[in-house]
Parts: structure tokens; sequence; C-alpha cells
């Protein structure tokens, strides 16, 4: 489900924009909506930041060099644009996915996001941190080396 939200994000947010500019969009959506639901487990969790770092750093430092990257190609006024969207969509994203398991029993609620973020948040956080670490190294990817 995290998946497809994060997915999702890309169409929902580009408009007419270069192709550069639309890969930077993606990431950028990802790294916040990643970054975003980390802090949010992290009221449930409180072990979810530690968890989710990798030899590189955490979501934090992930987000902040994707937002780097992404502004320095771009003027300044189409780079705060840029942030701006991808900010606002990658939050849209994290609160729908948390609202998918809220309930209205309170302890029910807080035991399925508990549940949720330790089976599904913090692992694709850990591995999207990862997979961005082996693809800047120059390295094969989680993806690339999950193939036969």
């Amino acid at each position: 489900m995290l998946r497809l939200l994060v997915a999702a994000a890309s169409p929902l947010a580009l408009g007419p924009a270069q192709a550069s500019e639309r890969h930077n969009e993606r990431d950028l959506i990802r790294a916040f909506t990643f970054q975003n639901l980390t802090v949010y487990c992290g009221q449930f969790t409180p072990a979810a930041l530690s968890q989710t770092v990798g030899k590189d750093g955490g979501i934090n430092g992930l987000a902040l060099h994707v937002k780097a990257e992404a502004a320095a190609e771009l003027p300044e006024a189409d780079a705060d644009r840029l942030l701006r969207r991808s900010a606002d969509t990658a939050r849209a994203l994290a609160l729908n996915a948390v609202r998918l398991h809220y309930d209205a029993d309170r302890e029910v609620e807080n035991a399925r996001i508990t549940q949720w973020c330790d089976a599904v948040v913090v692992p694709a956080v850990r591995r999207h941190i990862e997979s961005h670490g082996a693809a800047e190294e120059g390295g094969p990817t989680a993806t690339e080396q999950r193939r036969p």
C-alpha cells in the first residue's frame, strides 16, 4: 500500500515540466513522504528514526540531499515551486496512508498504526535509504541486487 501511494504521487504532482524536473519531483515526493511517515511513526515507535538510519545517514539527511540536488538544477523561483509542490503532495500522501489505519477505538487505532509502522514503514524507509546509497556509489540498487 505504501509503494502504491508513493508511486501514485508522480502523476498527481506533475504539471508541464521538463523531464529532469519530473524526475526530481518524483524523488522529492518519495523522500518527503518517507520523511513525514518516519516522523509520524516516531510517535508510536520511538525507535523509528534510529531504525531508519543507513550507513550514509537517515531519512532527514536523504531528504535534504534530494532537495539540494533538485534545487541546484533550477532557477530559484522554479526550485521554490517544485519544493513546495513536492512537500504538499508528500504531506497529503502520508496523511492518506495514515488515515487507512484510523479506527473509532483509540487502542485499536494505536495498535494498527504501531504494527504498520514497524512492519511496513520502517523497513520501506530503510530499503529506500540503502537503495539511494547504493545508487549514489554507482553500485547496484536494492532492486538490482534482487534480480537473478
